[in-house]
């Protein structure tokens, strides 16, 4: 009876997120400056260009984001999507992809069936899970090429197996471990939670072997994008890597995180089970990791490295989430008091995850942005490129990539340099841009938060110097040159 009514409960789940999906996607209700930063990228790189300069003829560059993600979304954008639609595909595909490592995963720690589905349903029922379902971000196709090779990597292979197919076969976790570092840094806690597992089971020459082949595949993936990108990759991602991090922000990652976790309670509730079960498990077993323990802790110390950054939300909490789920599923095939407790707890939070997710749909997925900003372009028709927005996404719904491809970046490596502003003023002052448009109305807020300090003051300067209010449209106020 609980198993049906768990079904049931795995089925309101999908079909919440997908009414949230189909209410939300055609008004692009989730698209905001991060998704125009990640479908600017993908623009560019549709374009030819993977990793523009930080300044040069396509505008000024800078990054945080690794490529993999936003490379598949130019493969759509090349062969004839829009932007937009190509984001949605892809995020669509990798949260499928997610949802297929954790049933995958799970089966290969013996859980049964059901259990893994509704295990899977409920991760999609969290916000970090919902927001890749209805933005465009890479947080999901890591995520999920992490559990694809976690659940497929040699911790369950025999060692005694042999002939060619067995050699072949070692190499899917490795590749699978590059591409998931190709698309999000942090996901390098799954090849060492492997290796690491592998060596707490006493195969320590597996694990050599595994953390070899992962570093011969990270090599290789390394240096394909270093050779695509005409050697910018690590200089452009080495310019603007910290993200604004410090001293103080990483002492107060802890916090930073603790804070995030009340806005998504659902997975904090999974996160301290989770978190229980492994304080209760390793007296039981002296010490040492399953493998899906020892992914937990791994990606519990990266997750709050990941909340040093100052401009860190909830979206990278989706593999500790993920993680959490699966260390309270995988309990059930290793103990058999639990399955019935498991799944309880799972209903419990499923139903709670559920019922915001539901409660979310009926505010933030109405809110129409894709109609604002068509009213925008619409205004800026007889305008030639380029022009200079401050909403990223104005730039990618118009099918071009943002002038300033990373205002956070941006502004972070302002802070450092303020003389960097320099090539920007002087394209301002010789009117370079057709038009200037800034996000709100308070345009003196957007000049400090994205040019601070006395780079703002020049930004400001050169702006009333060379360019007039033109007009306001749906709260946008639109700059034109003077005459």
């Amino acid at each position: 009876m609980l198993r049906a009514v768990a079904l049931s409960l795995a089925v309101v789940l999908l079909a919440i997120t997908v009414g949230r999906a189909s209410q939300s996607w055609p008004r692009d209700a989730h698209l905001g400056y991060a998704e125009g930063i990640w479908l600017g990228l993908a623009v560019d790189a549709s374009n030819g260009v993977l990793y523009r300069p930080l300044d040069g003829p396509q505008g000024i560059g800078g990054s945080r984001y690794f490529p993999l993600f936003y490379l598949a979304i130019a493969t759509g954008i090349t062969v004839g999507f829009a932007p937009v639609a190509a984001g949605y595909m892809m995020a669509t595909a990798s949260v499928a992809m997610l949802l297929a490592g954790i049933f995958i995963f799970l089966r290969r720690l013996g859980v049964d069936v059901v259990l893994s589905l509704v295990a899977a349903a409920v991760a999609l029922s969290c916000q970090p899970l919902q927001m890749a379902v209805l933005a465009t971000r890479g947080d999901a196709l890591a995520a999920g090429l992490a559990m694809i090779a976690l659940g497929d990597g040699p911790v369950f292979h025999n060692s005694s197996t042999g002939g060619a197919r067995a050699g072949w076969r070692h190499w899917i976790a490795p590749v699978l471990f590059a591409l998931a570092f190709a698309t999000k840094p942090t996901s390098i806690y799954a090849p060492i939670a492997a290796v690491a597992a592998l060596a707490f089971d006493n195969r320590a020459a597996e694990s050599r072997r595994l953390a070899l082949r992962t570093l011969g595949c990270f090599a290789v993936v390394l240096g394909l994008l270093m050779v695509a990108s005409a050697g910018r990759m690590l200089p452009v991602l080495l310019a603007s890597s910290s993200g604004g991090t410090g001293l103080a922000t990483a002492l107060a990652a802890p916090m930073s995180a603790a804070r995030i976790l009340r806005r998504v309670p659902e997975s904090a509730f999974f996160i301290q089970v989770a978190v229980a079960l492994l304080i209760a498990g390793w007296a039981a077993t002296r010490w040492r990791l399953s493998i899906e323990r020892a992914a937990f802790v791994c990606c519990l110390a990266t997750t709050l490295a990941i909340y040093a950054s100052p401009a860190t939300i909830e979206n990278h909490l989706i593999d500790l989430t993920v993680l959490a789920i699966i260390v309270l599923t995988a309990s059930a095939a290793k103990d058999p008091r639990w399955p019935r407790f498991a799944l309880a707890l799972l209903m419990v939070g499923g139903t709670a995850a559920g019922t915001t997710a539901f409660w979310r749909s009926r505010t933030e997925d109405r809110v129409d942005h894709r109609a604002g900003r068509s009213e925008v372009l619409a205004a800026l028709s007889d305008v030639k490129a380029p022009i200079l927005f401050d909403q990223p996404m104005l730039a990618v719904q118009r099918g071009e990539a943002p002038h300033v491809i990373d205002q956070y970046v941006y502004s972070v490596r302002l802070t450092r340099d303020p003389k960097a502003i320099t090539p920007l003023v002087e394209e301002i002052e010789a009117k370079t841009f057709g038009a200037i448009v800034f996000d709100i109305i308070a345009i003196d807020l957007t000049i400090a938060e994205v040019y601070p300090g006395d780079a703002g003051v020049r930004f400001k300067a050169a702006l009333e110097r060379a360019y007039r209010l033109d007009q306001i449209v749906a709260g946008k106020p639109i700059y034109r040159p003077r005459q």
